[in-house]
């Protein structure tokens, strides 16, 4: 075969494989006229056949698997009676072969049963050989020739459709341990301790991370239980209330006290989670150990120094915003321009609030939550969101759940209040014909009205797949023709004013 290592999803046979295959079964041009003059007989009985055959496949329970129901069937018979009669059409060439790999793939993905093939064979050479046999009457030779030439290309058939669905398998394995692998090297390579047990609690699996942290290998601890890292400052009934909340809520997260091989004490943030199945059944467990030592060292000393604790807040903001920012990115990560989108969104929304006479902090607060207004798009199909023409009306309705969906998508926690109303609302307009509320005027929070008008600007003066950048000028303008309308004149006076002092002209190019 003229490919491998599985790097396509279905096999492909070059003309040199093709005839060496015909070779192989001795199918020569009397093969393909005794095939294409019995035509006329499949076209007259064809239909019939194909009905034997779903009557004698639809007495297995495996035909369950892909959709054997009275609604498909009619389209089922069609496309069987079209696959039997192009046996008998006489053109073998690539188009032919390409087919019949098809078929092996799709019915490896459906679920159809290799066994199938022979045993539908078997039906049609019941119905078919007698035809052909008076067909020719008293031609022996001839009818057995025809026989010949149905063996032939029904095995060309057959071994064409299983050889695809092997390589379809091959390669669906293929993939399935690539990305079992990745998830293998992702735990293994954590900074945190990784334990797998099953659902007696026995440990199965520890990952690279669990040794580094805890001084076991692997070996030593399977077959046992996660308590040989239990320490005597955690009391037995701590235990009780976590398994009780893991029985409850499947999940448990929390802090302890666990010691070492070496009998040093750490303390560690652990998280357990159930593993089920897909029939919701648990199986095993999961946790998750990060040893917090020293963190809570440093927290002690940030209890008794101001400046350690201004310290700590400063990390803390940056790492939420730097949460945020990331966050953003992920959820439109196949767009390379995103990084640099979101911060000028963030900073011409901070210098809109600041000339809006808003508190710093709150500035600031709207610029970084503003970075968010799109999360929901990690929710809309990527054709969608990347189709370069119009989108249909059907499109239309699922682009605006981005709104909804991405409000969903924050936790409910004080600090993601302002996004969250950024999220939802910084498509409504104005004049009250925007969504996903139709919410008008000042009704509309004033963080959502700010972050509007920063991402249309940005957005006119942005190359999109389906448009070229504005120019400065021509985007000022049309932001200006939309006061009263999508925005708030109030917000518009104040954009004019930081536009004509150069301020977005900046931001734009310091994130160009």
């Amino acid at each position: 075969m003229s490919q491998n290592q599985y790097e396509d999803n279905q096999l492909a046979i070059d003309e040199k494989e093709m005839q060496t295959r015909k070779d192989y079964l001795s199918f020569k041009d009397k093969d393909v006229a005794l095939l294409k003059e019995l035509k006329t007989l499949m076209d007259e009985n064809a239909e019939k056949f194909v009905e034997a055959f779903y009557k004698y496949i639809g007495s297995f329970p495996e035909v369950e698997i892909f959709g054997m129901d009275q609604n498909r069937l009619p389209r089922l018979l069609k496309a069987q009676k079209k696959y039997l009669l192009s046996l008998f059409e006489g053109s073998y060439d690539g188009a032919y072969f390409k087919n019949r790999l098809h078929i092996g793939d799709v019915h490896n993905k459906v679920g159809v049963p290799t066994k199938l093939y022979m045993g539908a064979y078997n039906v049609y050479k019941t119905l078919l050989f007698p035809l052909i046999f008076k067909r020719y009457k008293g031609d022996i030779e001839k009818f057995l020739d025809a026989i010949l030439a149905i063996e032939k290309i029904v095995n060309l058939d057959m071994q064409l459709a299983i050889d695809s669905y092997s390589y379809s398998c091959n390669y669906n394995l293929k993939k399935k341990s690539e990305e079992l692998k990745v998830f293998q090297d992702a735990c293994n390579n954590s900074m945190d301790a990784i334990i797998i047990t099953d659902i007696n609690g026995n440990i199965t699996h520890t990952s690279n991370g669990f040794e580094r942290i805890t001084g076991y290998k692997q070996e030593e601890v399977l077959g046992k239980k996660p308590s040989v890292l239990k320490s005597e400052y955690t009391p037995s009934t701590f235990f009780s209330s976590m398994w009780n909340s893991i029985g409850g809520k499947g999940w448990w997260e929390g802090e302890l006290v666990n010691k070492k091989k070496s009998g040093e004490h750490w303390d560690c943030n652990l998280t357990i989670t159930t593993v089920k199945d897909d029939s919701g059944i648990p199986y095993a467990y999961v946790g998750i150990l990060r040893d917090i030592t020293e963190r809570k060292r440093r927290l002690a000393y940030m209890e008794i120094s101001r400046i350690e604790m201004e310290k700590v807040q400063g990390e803390l903001k940056d790492s939420y915003s730097d949460t945020i920012y990331m966050l953003a990115i992920a959820c439109e990560a196949s767009d390379e321009t995103t990084g640099k989108h979101v911060r000028r969104i963030q900073h011409y929304s901070e210098a809109l609030a600041l000339e809006l006479e808003f508190p710093q902090k709150q500035a600031e607060q709207i610029g970084i939550s503003s970075i968010l207004h799109d999360v929901g798009k990690i929710y809309i199909h990527e054709k969608i969101l990347k189709k370069p023409a119009k989108l249909t009306p059907e499109e239309w309705e699922i682009m605006k759940t981005h709104t909804t969906q991405g409000e969903q998508l924050l936790v409910n926690k004080p600090f993601f209040q302002t996004a969250r109303e950024i999220v939802r609302s910084h498509h409504e307009n104005f004049d009250g014909t925007g969504y996903p509320d139709g919410m008008k005027g000042e009704g509309i929070p004033i963080a959502a009205q700010v972050t509007k008008l920063a991402d249309i600007y940005d957005a006119l003066t942005t190359k999109r797949p389906y448009k070229e950048a504005w120019t400065e000028e021509a985007a000022y303008n049309e932001i200006l023709l939309l006061s009263g309308k999508a925005l708030n004149p109030r917000i518009v006076n104040v954009f004019k004013k930081l536009f004509e002092s150069g301020v977005f002209k900046s931001i734009g190019e310091r994130y160009s």
